[in-house]
């Protein structure tokens, strides 16, 4: 919208079509193009445009996108599978090469790039999102990076802490016991709405296409602490949503206080792109201190590696969902292995940990902590009931989470 608003003079024009969906469905997307401005430019709907005219367009996935030049010469594409490597022209993520790709033609989509923040005065209010109505209450708090007051004016800030915070929730276990926590938002004022280096923002993330990082841990958990009832670092889990073009996460877990902070950068402020970063990086990492079970090095891990993440779950529970033995009847997770249910989701698979092919084992194909798959494998999911219910002030049950992981089976 913002690169229409700016370059449609220049030649920049917008032919789009909503998702499918029955009339209900399509109905309330034309009424949202309508009320967000979104009807600038071209929105044909499933009305206009044949199921098979579409294929015919070549979409791949959603969001789709494709660049046309003033010749008719497709020059950007989300198509996957189409070998061009000459040209690029293919294989790109809407949600993260789209607007870059329009700038290197265009120009730069702010006017105003170095905007500086005049009004502080929302710094540091806390908003209750939910309480929770069983147990003990678990301590949730969202804050976001590199937002100016123009963000809190608009109401974005306030619309991506309450997404961010559904997002969390959008799976389970977290769905499931969502009334055990206490869920607050923190506003937090940056004086530069960019997280690229160079701006100057609160809590210091810094966010490029390749790379985030955790930024100023101290400042967060200074914003976390402004929440009335909390009072102390531990057991605190944090979320930070860092305004960003890319699609990046990155997180830090506490020994000393048993607490994490998840760095999500927001992708355009996209609730899909940056949906399933919330649930890896906060609730995977973060509140779970679950393991990467991607890897990016070939090779075994080493001794040193392996004492500390062996020392970290005997003491404390982490990592849960890897393990150093391929042996059924003593990895981790033998009591999923045992048992007939998850005969079709747990095995062992090699490669674990965010960085080993082999020497190394994780418990399913996929998951939430490979991928990005909306789903946490078995083993997982018994990690975040245990600290759900030990959080809660109960005894986790291995039985009563078997009664009630029927739901994921």
């Amino acid at each position: 919208k913002l690169m229409y608003e700016k370059y449609h003079e220049d030649g920049l024009e917008i032919i789009a079509r909503p998702a499918w969906g029955d009339d209900e469905g399509v109905n309330t997307q034309k009424t949202f193009l309508a009320e967000n401005g979104y009807d600038a430019w071209y929105n044909f709907s499933p009305e206009d445009i044949s199921f098979i005219e579409e294929a015919a367009m070549g979409r791949q996935g959603t969001p789709h996108a494709k660049v046309v030049d003033n010749n008719g010469n497709i020059i950007f594409s989300t198509d996957k599978n189409v070998i061009d490597q000459s040209r690029a022209r293919f294989n790109y993520v809407a949600s993260t090469g789209l607007i870059p790709f329009l700038e290197d033609i265009f120009g730069p989509l702010e006017e105003d790039d170095e905007y500086s923040t005049v009004d502080y005065s929302m710094d540091g209010q806390v908003t209750t999102l939910q309480r929770a109505t069983v147990g003990n209450g678990i301590n949730l708090v969202f804050m976001g990076d590199a937002y100016t007051d123009r963000d809190m004016a608009s109401g974005l800030y306030d619309y991506a802490m309450r997404q961010s915070a559904e997002e969390f929730f959008a799976i389970e276990p977290y769905k499931t016991f969502r009334n055990r926590f206490n869920v607050y938002a923190v506003t937090v004022v940056s004086k530069n709405g960019k997280s690229t280096p160079g701006h100057d923002t609160a809590l210091g993330v810094q966010v490029t296409s390749s790379s985030i990082t955790t930024g100023n841990l101290a400042n967060c958990y200074e914003y976390a602490l402004k929440v009335p009832g909390i009072n102390s670092k531990e057991n605190l889990t944090i979320a930070v949503l860092v305004n960003s073009m890319y699609d990046r996460g990155i997180a830090e877990m506490n020994e000393q206080f048993q607490s994490g902070i998840g760095f999500c950068a927001s992708g355009m402020n996209d609730y899909s792109v940056y949906g399933p970063v919330v649930r890896h990086e906060v609730g995977g990492h973060a509140f779970a201190f679950l393991a990467d079970e991607y890897s990016t090095m070939t090779g075994a891990p080493s001794q040193e590696f392996k004492e500390y993440y062996n020392r970290m779950y005997n003491l404390y529970g982490w990592y849960a969902n890897v393990d150093f033995t391929n042996d059924p009847a003593t990895i981790k997770w033998s009591a999923f292995l045992s048992d007939e249910r998850y005969a079709d989701e747990v095995g062992i698979f090699d490669g674990g940990a965010g960085s080993y092919t082999s020497g190394v084992y994780r418990p399913s194909s996929n998951s939430m902590m490979r991928e990005q798959q909306e789903y946490y494998n078995a083993p997982s999911r018994w990690a975040i009931y245990k600290r759900i219910m030990e959080l809660s002030g109960e005894t986790a049950s291995f039985d009563q989470f078997l009664e009630y992981d029927a739901v994921n089976r």
